[in-house]
């Protein structure tokens, strides 16, 4: 947990993102993310395309909200990679603490 505390959003992508991040999807795709990243890249991709179909949405407005909670950013490595990477729990306490700021 100690790496979220030095982790910094930026304040612009935050408020760009609070909306999304208030959105149930978001709170899905987390939950996504600490069911499957340890199958990798690929299939983490894969599931968010499914939940975006699903949920009537284009991938980008599934995984922009997502990027930001765990870049701090707007603009990033590859996303699915950047979580797998960091590990699932970073990943997630990286997620939580977006959606503790944002309300979601």
């Amino acid at each position: 947990m100690q790496a979220v505390n030095a982790f910094h959003f930026q304040p612009r992508a935050l408020r760009q993102a609070a909306q999304a991040l208030q959105e149930r999807s978001v709170v899905e795709a987390r939950d996504l993310v600490a069911r499957r990243i340890g199958e990798g890249p690929h299939a983490l991709e894969q599931a968010f395309r499914e939940l975006a179909t699903q949920r009537g949405l284009r991938l980008g407005k599934l995984a922009q909200p997502v990027r930001v909670a765990v870049t701090g950013t707007t603009v990033s490595p590859p996303l699915f990679e950047t979580l797998v990477l960091l590990g699932r729990d970073e990943a997630l306490a990286r997620i939580d603490a977006a959606l503790a700021r944002t309300g979601g």
